[in-house]
């Protein structure tokens, strides 16, 4: 049973949050990062606070190909981030997808 909000998913393979033990970060302080687990706590900073990391990154020198158009390289964790993935559908066929929260 998908849970209500969740981001619909065409197929198991698509550009999505990574899932299990991976999926959480700490930071030096031991707050918990990425997995959709930030709290937006100055919406006018205009940095994203609640986003994942990712996976099934299809094309690693085009990241956003078949993903999301916010999909960034984290040196520091050494893989794909976006905040997009906590609330819309990949834009696997190059359309446009509607936001699960309108």
């Amino acid at each position: 049973m998908q849970e209500q909000g969740a981001a619909v998913r065409l197929y198991d393979n698509t550009c999505r949050c990574v899932r299990g033990e991976t999926a959480v970060d700490l930071d030096l302080r031991g707050t918990p990062r990425g997995n959709c687990t930030g709290l937006e706590d100055d919406t006018t900073d205009n940095l994203d606070k609640v986003w994942c990391f990712l996976e099934n990154i299809r094309n690693p020198l085009e990241p956003k190909s078949g993903c999301y158009s916010d999909t960034r390289w984290s040196e520091r964790d050494g893989r794909f981030w976006s905040s997009l993935a906590c609330f819309q559908a990949p834009d696997i066929e190059g359309g446009n997808n509607p936001a699960v929260h309108p």
